[in-house]
């Protein structure tokens, strides 16, 4: 028996197993050579076929022998498969495909960090299990219940905290740790009006670009309005960005409750327009409208049968001069018709005087 075979590129298929003879490798394109080393099982025992070897693109057979110290011979038999070019693309990307610990953000490589011993936990934040690619993953969950978080790192180490979708999009947040808490920067809002010497300006607070609402004084250039959420609350505060302090912007979350009481007025008014007005009318107001609108709909029947008795009336009276299909006219045929009919009509005083 041998007691080992080991491959400088890829790996044996099935596991290695001295009753085991027959066994399947595959290695990349890039792959042309391999060096093959086995051990035997028995120290008086001998083995041929190792070393290294050039491989071609496609099947390769190896075959280690072992004999014994009474002659009695047995053969393993490695198979090595070297891809080509286009079989190790398409090998590579499945093997990517199905990492659940890789994540690519705008073409570069972030990898999951799946034990969070050395991450410090925020506060308000709590281990937790998620699923990706069948496979269970450490996270961090919101203690609300609003957030959970992952934490990647890019190729050259560095961590950040990021949020996943249900479209497996991953963003990453930016936050500041203060006071002993845990503040997520969010998405500031629209403002009517801004309070006195504010304006919208872009800043960088931990490593990403946000908007935030900025003096537009230098002497007040370090501090920042920010919109945060924390502890399961939301709410605008003022953070010093060269002290890196943050407390209640109690002004805005003020001037924020105005403008969402001027759209709820707006809409009000929107919803008192066109049908909305009978939501105003007093009983009597509705009844009179609904009387008019009864007579309006009584007056258009009325109107439709008399349009539709003089329309039949008409037609009776036309009846008799309706011609046959089959007969033949001519302008003669109507004026005889006609010279007939006013003979007769001058004939009748006479048969009446009788």
């Amino acid at each position: 028996n041998l007691a080992s075979i080991k491959l400088s590129s890829g790996s044996l298929s099935p596991a290695f197993n001295p009753n085991t003879t027959d066994y399947n490798v595959t290695v990349k394109y890039d792959v042309d050579s391999i060096t093959i080393t086995g051990a035997v099982a028995d120290g008086k025992a001998t083995y041929i076929g190792g070393g290294t070897f050039a491989l071609e693109v496609g099947d390769n057979k190896k075959t280690l022998t072992v004999t014994a110290e009474d002659g009695t011979k047995k053969s393993y038999t490695i198979n090595i498969k070297r891809m080509t070019e286009q079989e190790t693309k398409d090998a590579e990307q499945a093997e990517r495909d199905a990492n659940p610990l890789l994540v690519i953000i705008d073409g570069v490589d972030y990898t999951i960090v799946n034990d969070l011993e050395s991450v410090n936990i925020p506060a308000g934040f709590t281990l937790g299990k998620s699923t990706r690619k069948d496979t269970e993953i450490t996270v961090l969950n919101d203690d609300c219940g609003e957030y959970q978080l992952y934490y990647l790192t890019d190729t050259e180490g560095n961590g950040a905290f990021y949020t996943r979708d249900e479209n497996d999009k991953f963003t990453r947040i930016s936050y500041i740790n203060a006071n002993g808490k845990f503040y997520i920067i969010e998405e500031i809002d629209v403002l009517d009006t801004l309070p006195t010497g504010y304006v919208v300006a872009n800043r960088v607070v931990d490593g990403i670009d946000v908007k935030v609402y900025a003096h537009n004084s230098d002497e007040l250039k370090d501090l920042w309005i920010i919109k945060c959420y924390v502890n399961g609350q939301r709410a605008y505060y003022q953070f010093d960005s060269a002290e890196g302090t943050v407390q209640r912007a109690l002004e805005f979350d003020l001037a924020v409750k105005e403008t969402e009481n001027i759209v709820d007025t707006q809409q009000q008014d929107s919803d008192k327009k066109g049908f909305g007005l009978f939501g105003d009318m007093n009983v009597t107001g509705i009844i009179v409208l609904v009387g008019v609108v009864f007579v309006a709909l009584l007056f258009i029947v009325v109107a439709v049968l008399i349009i539709i008795k003089i329309a039949t009336s008409g037609k009776n009276d036309y009846d008799d001069y309706i011609i046959p299909t089959d007969a033949e006219f001519s302008l003669n045929d109507f004026a005889q018709n006609v010279s007939n009919d006013e003979e007769t009509t001058s004939e009748e005083p006479e048969a009446n005087d009788k």
